[in-house]
């Protein structure tokens, strides 16, 4: 009798505990599928790396960054997790008078090989009320929430639509305020946002930060956005380092549901930047040979998506992109043209297929000592096939 009072006295103790908690919530997205890009890169003109002057370890660099540029889409078939897979854990706790005490902790998810970043997509705590959200930690930049979620792709299709801005900002404070579909948004980080950028308030470190506003309503969706990342401090082009990476990028998409008899969503978005910018064949995944640093870079997107039923849906996705050097030399010149179709198996399941075709001509190619000589210019075709599910 007296083992059974104080089981009694200790899970009493754990209800109440459990009675105040914060109400959280576990979510993810996981998608998994097989792709395969395949063509070839080639110098154009018969151009050779220039090795002059160089000895040794250098010397052996260069001819193999050629070889990578070369066999830059080399044929395999491949699993890959999507870029936006993920797990968190979210929380909130009401204080009282209308506020809320919230976090949120957001890992990267490789389900392909169990590898992934605990929580390096987020890591907040912050509150919220009618004054709207302010969070501090790690989150996502203004230009990534400006441009994240338009396109809603995947597997070869499911490529980044911003020019240069990072992805999160780190050290951050955020606030967010929404009201009848207007979004304003902004950050600040003690962490520059740029490339290899991981010093924090040391003397002569410059700050990131950006700015966004945005509305949807009646079908319609306007984002805008402006990021400064801060200076580059580490990037595989030496020259670039110390030098500004800045941002801005706009979206514009409307959906055509109500009364019609085939259901329409279009979109367009633009972004336009200086700093580190990437081509094609590293955002979706092949050998990062095509990291530059531009003068400017310009990246434009455009998608048509069409549902034949609530079940299935299918899209069609252009983008190009551009890059200037400081040389004035155009790098990176490339375009994609995207087919994909999705079929919902249940409200949180689908599988998708998708194919895409590259083209990319001035595709800059680095190594710790400097470009090895261009332009690279290379073809694609690809296509891959998945299964996703969203808890």
């Amino acid at each position: 009798m007296k083992q059974s009072l104080i089981a009694l006295a200790i899970l009493g103790t754990f209800a109440g505990a459990a009675s105040a908690a914060t109400n959280v919530t576990l979510y993810g997205a996981v998608e998994l599928g097989y792709s395969d890009l395949f063509g070839k890169g080639e110098f154009a003109k018969g151009a050779t790396p220039d090795v002059k002057g160089l000895t040794g370890l250098p010397a052996m660099v260069k001819p193999g960054i050629v070889g990578a540029a070369q066999g830059i889409l080399g044929h395999s078939v491949v699993q890959s997790p999507r870029r936006s897979d993920r797990f968190g854990i979210m929380g909130e706790e009401d204080l009282g008078n209308g506020i809320s005490a919230i976090f949120k902790l957001e890992a990267n998810l490789k389900a392909d090989n169990g590898e992934g970043q605990l929580f390096n997509r987020e890591s907040t705590i912050g509150v919220k009320g009618k004054f709207g959200e302010v969070k501090i930690g790690r989150a996502k930049s203004q230009v990534e929430l400006a441009t994240g979620g338009l396109t809603g792709t995947h597997g070869v299709t499911d490529v980044d639509l911003y020019a240069i801005s990072s992805t999160r900002h780190s050290n951050g404070l955020f606030y967010e305020y929404k009201n009848s579909g207007f979004t304003v948004g902004a950050d600040v980080t003690t962490k520059g946002g740029g490339w290899g950028n991981d010093s924090e308030g040391t003397d002569g470190s410059k700050i990131g930060y950006g700015a966004r506003l945005g509305y949807y309503g009646n079908g319609l969706l306007a984002r805008i956005a402006y990021q400064n990342d801060g200076p580059v401090v580490a990037s595989p082009v030496p020259s670039a380092i110390g030098k500004k990476q800045h941002e801005w990028a706009g979206v514009l998409a409307y959906n055509f549901y109500e009364g019609q008899k085939i259901p329409l969503a279009i979109g367009v978005s633009y972004a336009q930047g200086k700093g580190m910018a990437q081509g094609f064949f590293s955002a979706t995944g092949l050998n990062p040979v095509d990291t530059v640093y531009a003068k400017k870079a310009s990246t434009l997107g455009a998608i048509v998506r069409t549902w034949f039923s609530p079940n299935d849906t299918a899209y069609v996705l252009y983008q190009k992109r551009k890059s200037t050097a400081e040389s004035g030399e155009t790098l990176n010149n490339a375009w994609a043209l995207g087919l994909g179709y999705e079929h919902k198996l249940s409200k949180r399941t689908a599988v998708a297929i998708d194919t895409v075709y590259l083209k990319a001509k001035n595709v800059g190619v680095a190594s710790p000592y400097g470009f090895v000589g261009f332009p690279v210019s290379a073809k694609a075709y690809g296509y891959s096939v998945g299964l996703s599910h969203s808890f």
